[in-house]
C-alpha cells in the first residue's frame, strides 16, 4: 500500500532514505531531505524496500524546475530536480560520510586506542569539489535508433526503467555542436534508402573538430553514402563508419582528424585514441583531476611511478612530464599499443607500457611491472581494484593515489591499504556527469 514519508538523507547515489510505517530501509530516487512524500513501494527484501514518489507533498525549497523537457521519462539525467551546487554539495556529504563510517577506526588493530574520542588524529583534508559547468559539458556520447514505423526515427537514449528509445529533441548535458549535430542528422537519415541497417550514432566534440561514428550491421548502398558524405562536407565533421567486423572506414576525414586516430588535448599534450577506447568525457573536469592528480603527488625528477588502468595514459603522460619514470598497465592490448604511440607521439621517452588484466592479478607470477616504486596512481573501472590491493603495499610506494568512478569499490579497497600502515591523508569528489547521480572521488594515501 502507498505511504507517506518524509526524507531523512541520502545513499551514495543520492537516493532518498524515507522514514516508513513498514521499518524497512526505504529507498527512493528523485527526491530531496525535508521533503513529505507519498510513496508507492515496488519491490520488498526482508530488510529493503524500493520506492517510487508518486506525489510530493511538502516540496524542499532547493526543489528546481528540470532544465530538459525529457527529464523523467529519458534514462541519461537523474538530478535535474536540484541545483547543481546542491547536487555537489550533497555528493561531497555522502562521500565524507561514507569514508568516516565505513573506515572507522577501530577497523584497524594499530587505531584501536584511538577509539575513544581521539578520532581528530585520523585526519583528511577535504578538498573543494571539482566541478564543471552543469549543462552542454558531455563531449562523447552514444545515441541508439530505433524505427517504430517507415519514415519515422527516435534517436536518443534509453528510457528509464525501459529498453524503449526517446527521441530527443533537445540535450542540455551535451555540448552545443554534439546537440545541433543530434537534431540535423535525424531528416538525412530518414531520408536513407535504408537507414535501418545503422543501430546507434558515437559522437565526439574534440578539438577543433566533432566526430560521427555510423555503427552498421549491413553495407550501404552508394546513394546513401554519398547523403551521409554531403551532410559531413556541409557541416565539417569527421564520419566514420564502424563495421560489424568491428573494424572502422573513414568515409569523410576531417583535417583535425587522422584518420581513424581521434584525438583530444589536455596538459599541453595531445592523447590519440580509437573510438572504442575509454575517455574521460567531461573535458572541463578532465583538466582539473589531471592538474589536481600532479599537483597531490608533487611529482620529482627522481620519482619512479606505476599507473594501474593506465587507458591511452590520461594520467601516465602528465605524470612522464614530470617524473624519472613512468610505468603504465592497462588490460586492453590496443590501448596499451596506443599509450605507447601516444609517448612517441609526444617526444616522452620515460614511459613503459604493460598489458595485464588487473582483475586476475597472480602474485605467484610476477609480471615485469612489479618492482619498487615511489610513488602509484590507479583509476579502476567501476569495480574496484580489489586483486591488486594486497600487493601494492609491497611495492612500498610512498605516496598512493586513487582515482575512483565508483566510491563503494574505493572504500572497500582503501580498507586494506589502511590495514597496511596507509594514511588517508585528502579526499574530495569529482562532479564529472553533473545532473546525473554518478560520483567520482580522488584520495591520497601516504606512508
Amino acid at each position: 500500500p502507498h505511504f507517506n514519508g518524509t526524507v531523512e538523507k541520502y545513499d551514495l547515489t543520492l537516493k532518498g532514505l524515507v522514514s516508513n510505517p513498514h521499518q524497512k530501509v526505504a529507498f527512493v530516487p528523485g527526491v530531496i531531505v525535508g521533503e513529505v512524500v507519498k510513496i508507492k513501494p515496488i519491490a520488498y527484501t526482508d530488510r529493503v524496500l524500493q520506492g517510487e514518489a508518486l506525489e510530493i507533498i511538502e516540496p524542499s525549497a532547493h526543489r528546481i524546475t528540470p532544465k530538459c523537457q525529457h527529464f523523467n521519462t529519458c534514462g541519461g539525467c537523474q538530478l535535474q530536480y536540484v541545483d547543481n551546487e546542491y547536487q555537489v554539495e550533497q555528493k561531497f556529504l555522502a562521500l565524507k560520510q561514507s569514508i568516516e563510517n565505513q573506515l572507522s577506526l577501530s577497523n584497524f588493530g594499530r587505531y584501536d586506542e584511538l577509539k575513544n574520542n581521539k578520532q581528530s588524529e585520523f585526519n583528511i583534508d577535504w578538498q573543494p569539489a571539482i566541478n564543471s559547468e552543469p549543462w552542454g559539458y558531455r563531449r562523447a556520447a552514444r545515441l541508439s535508433m530505433w524505427w517504430p514505423a517507415k519514415n519515422k526515427l527516435n534517436l536518443g537514449f534509453k528510457a528509464l526503467k525501459s529498453k524503449h528509445i526517446v527521441d530527443i529533441q533537445e540535450c542540455a548535458v551535451l555540448t552545443p555542436a554534439l546537440e545541433k549535430i543530434s537534431q540535423i542528422i535525424k531528416p538525412v537519415l530518414v531520408a536513407l534508402e535504408n537507414g535501418k541497417v545503422i543501430t546507434h550514432l558515437q559522437l565526439f566534440d574534440l578539438d577543433h573538430y566533432s566526430c560521427v561514428i555510423l555503427r552498421v550491421t549491413a553495407p550501404l548502398s552508394k546513394e546513401d553514402l554519398t547523403a551521409l558524405i554531403k551532410f559531413a562536407d556541409n557541416q565539417d565533421i569527421h564520419l566514420m563508419m564502424e563495421l560489424n567486423d568491428n573494424r572502422f572506414e573513414v568515409l569523410r576525414n576531417h583535417e583535425a582528424a587522422n584518420g581513424e586516430q581521434l584525438h583530444y588535448l589536455a596538459d599541453e599534450l595531445t592523447f590519440e585514441f580509437n573510438a572504442k577506447d575509454f575517455i574521460q568525457v567531461n573535458q572541463s573536469v578532465n583538466n582539473k583531476m589531471i592538474a589536481q592528480a600532479m599537483d597531490w603527488l608533487q611529482l620529482s625528477k627522481n620519482d619512479t611511478v606505476l599507473d594501474l588502468f593506465s587507458g591511452v595514459g590520461n594520467f601516465t603522460l602528465p605524470i612522464a612530464k614530470r617524473a624519472k619514470s613512468v610505468i603504465g598497465v592497462e588490460g586492453v592490448e590496443n590501448m596499451v599499443k596506443q599509450l605507447k604511440r601516444n609517448a612517441e607521439l609526444n617526444g616522452l621517452s620515460n614511459v613503459e607500457a604493460y598489458q595485464a588484466d588487473l582483475s586476475k592479478f597472480d602474485e605467484k607470477r610476477p609480471p615485469k611491472w612489479l618492482k619498487p616504486i615511489d610513488k602509484l596512481l590507479l583509476d579502476p573501472a567501476r569495480d574496484g581494484a580489489l586483486a591488486v590491493m594486497q600487493t601494492i603495499p609491497k611495492l612500498k610506494p610512498k605516496q598512493i593515489l586513487y582515482v575512483s568512478c565508483n566510491p563503494v569499490t574505493m572504500v572497500r579497497d582503501l580498507k586494506i591499504l589502511l590495514s597496511a600502515d596507509y594514511r588517508l591523508k585528502k579526499a574530495g569528489i569529482l562532479n564529472m556527469f553533473p545532473n546525473t547521480a554518478h560520483m567520482e572521488a580522488m584520495v591520497l594515501l601516504e606512508k
